[in-house]
């Protein structure tokens, strides 16, 4: 699960696997999310790491014991995205 768009392209760089991915335009979506999260075995979540990403993080940790927090991939950005820039211009690309 990515909070937007650009986190979920960012996503799909690092992750090659053939897996469903629940794209949120807002967190304020997430509990009406549940109904289809709750059809996933393993919901890994990659939300950002400001105090909202991290609110619904533990939301979804409490709430569904499949989710899996993937934000320390990226913990000293913002998000996934910030992440995957950075590594691009640390790579001339």
């Amino acid at each position: 699960m990515t909070e937007g768009m650009f986190d979920f392209l960012s996503v799909t760089n690092f992750c090659h696997d053939n897996k469903s991915f629940l794209i949120l335009n807002s967190l304020s979506f997430i509990k009406s999310a549940m109904r289809y999260i709750e059809f996933f075995k393993d919901v890994e979540l990659y939300l950002d790491n400001d105090k909202a990403g991290k609110e619904a993080t533990k939301w979804l940790l409490q709430n569904h014991e499949y989710c899996i927090d993937r934000s320390y991939f990226y913990k000293e950005y913002k998000d996934i995205n910030e992440m995957y820039i950075a590594r691009k211009r640390e790579k001339g690309m």
